[in-house]
This record gives C-alpha cells, structure tokens and sequence, in this order.
C-alpha cells in the first residue's frame, strides 16, 4: 500500500492520469472493511456482511476478466484470419 501511495503521489507531482482499476477499489475497500472495529454484535455481522460481499465481488470480477481475456484472443484469431483471406 506504500508503494501504491509513492506511486500516486508521484503521478501526481508529475501531472500523469492514474486511473485504478476494479481491482484497486476492491482491495481498498477490502482494507477498508478489515479496519473497522465492531461495537456491537450488529456491527459485527454488518462487517462480516461486507467482507463475504467483498469476496464475492473479487471472484465475480476475476470470472469477468478470464471472460474478457477469452473474447480479446478470440477477436485476435478472428481479425488474424480476416487478415489472410
């Protein structure tokens, strides 16, 4: 999390666009979650809440990504195949 930070940080002073991914905000708001202290059993099963949704929020866009990897080498062999006739 330094790292990233220096780097931002560093983009910014330089003028350079840093957008994050999907991924970064799901990591962030992962870290976010962890940080939370409960106070009550409420709380508790809110965080717990929070944290299986962020789970499943990583594996759904993980799946995601694989797909579009998938379609991305498809289109490639297609526009290869396009090229040669």
């Amino acid at each position: 999390m330094k790292n990233f930070l220096h780097q931002i940080s560093k983009n910014f002073l330089l003028n350079e666009v840093h957008k994050p991914t999907p991924k970064v905000y799901l990591q962030s708001l992962q870290e976010l979650i962890e940080k939370i202290k409960p106070k009550s059993k409420a709380d508790l099963n809110r965080i717990q809440l929070a944290k299986e949704h962020v789970r499943n929020l990583k594996n759904q866009f993980r799946k995601l990504q694989e797909q579009v990897d998938s379609l991305e080498e498809q289109l490639k062999v297609l526009e290869e195949n396009r090229g040669k006739k």
